[in-house]
């Protein structure tokens, strides 16, 4: 019976922490920022500044945008420099198919290179395999121990 009492206990003191506590009164406040009013006084004042800023700059500085135009327009050697461009496009196919011919050879290089690096016939690997083996033998033969008890010892 004294368990039986103790679940009661329990869910009698529950019940008063629910009662002093309601649910949620733990939930924490979010930060609300100090003085809000003249900060929104502040940030229009300066999106009103910021608007003055905005449409001086292009005033100023178009009418040179559009005179550097002209000036490139009438340039007497801007013809020259448009044939000098023609022609170096006309030649781009050519010097980039050699450019791909060329990328192709070095794929073909670079997998020679990595079958070699990778030790295709795993001759690094059975040499250290083997070495290991002779270490694990030498030990064996050097403390004694031969015959079946070597050959479980070599796989440990």
């Amino acid at each position: 019976m004294p368990v039986a009492y103790v679940g009661a206990a329990a869910g009698v003191a529950g019940a008063i922490n629910g009662i002093v506590n309601p649910p949620g009164s733990n939930v924490p406040q979010p930060y609300q920022p100090q003085n809000q009013h003249l900060q929104d006084m502040n940030f229009n004042n300066l999106t009103g500044l910021m608007g003055n800023y905005a449409m001086s700059l292009p005033q100023q500085l178009i009418p040179q945008f559009q005179q550097t135009q002209q000036n490139i327009s009438n340039n007497p050697y801007a013809g020259l420099a448009q044939q000098g461009a023609n022609q170096v496009g006309a030649m781009a196919p050519g010097v980039a198919g050699m450019q791909f011919g060329g990328a192709n050879s070095l794929f073909g290089a670079g997998n020679q290179v990595l079958n070699t690096a990778f030790d295709p016939q795993q001759a690094l690997y059975n040499r250290t395999q083997q070495q290991v083996m002779d270490q694990i033998n030498a030990a064996n033969a050097s403390s004694g121990v031969y015959g079946p008890a070597a050959c479980s010892r070599i796989g440990t």
